[in-house]
């Protein structure tokens, strides 16, 4: 009887232990407060970790774009200089033949006056106009100027002549020719403009005073 009892209560103690373990396993477990900061820390850390990783892949696509930009730039100046080279390779060459198309010029205007020897006149003709046809293929163009409004970026003035019908400046004989290569100037026209006569005087009087200027102070 006494060995059934001990038997009943040692089943009753199995079963509270069981139905405590239950209890405690359907309750929430709750962190600790500390555990939880930690975490939220990490999580932080990360993020800044995230963004500082961004911000330096960020600058280094920046300095990558920039790089080739410089590139693509310095590419197109070299290609440039390259088409420059090459278009002006001649550019020497061609101003020393130029002037020897002046002195066929003057030849051809000095045997013009002798009909004895257009034969000769001819065959200058003939090399002048060979000379000349081969430097245009190469780009040489003469610059326009008689009739023309003095430009002094491809005119130079040798002397002037008063002429009261004509526009004052204007281009009334051209001395020597002037030429382009391509878009580049390579010589100047040597011209003779017009100006109105008040203008000749006045400027022989300018003349006049700075002679008289000049003598004064080498008298002193």
């Amino acid at each position: 009887m006494k060995e059934k009892k001990n038997h009943q209560n040692t089943t009753n103690e199995k079963k509270q232990v069981f139905l405590k373990g239950d209890i405690t396993k359907d309750k929430p477990v709750t962190e600790h407060p500390d555990a939880e900061k930690e975490k939220i820390a990490k999580k932080d850390k990360d993020i800044e970790e995230l963004e500082e990783k961004a911000s330096k892949y960020e600058k280094l696509w920046d300095k990558y774009i920039r790089i080739c930009a410089d590139f693509d730039n310095a590419r197109k100046r070299w290609e440039k200089e390259k088409q420059e080279l090459i278009k002006f390779a001649n550019y020497t060459i061609i101003k020393e033949l130029i002037t020897i198309m002046d002195e066929l010029e003057q030849a051809i205007k000095a045997v013009k006056q002798h009909s004895q020897i257009q034969d000769i006149q001819k065959g200058i003709e003939l090399t002048y106009n060979n000379l000349y046809s081969i430097l245009r293929k190469e780009g040489l163009t003469p610059i326009e100027a008689k009739g023309k409004k003095f430009d002094p970026h491809f005119h130079e003035i040798v002397g002037q002549k008063e002429e009261k019908e004509l526009d004052e400046h204007t281009v009334i004989e051209e001395v020597q020719k002037g030429y382009n290569l391509g878009d580049r100037l390579l010589r100047t026209s040597k011209v003779i403009i017009s100006v109105l006569p008040s203008q000749i005087e006045s400027n022989n009087k300018k003349e006049d005073i700075k002679e008289k200027d000049g003598n004064a102070i080498d008298e002193k």
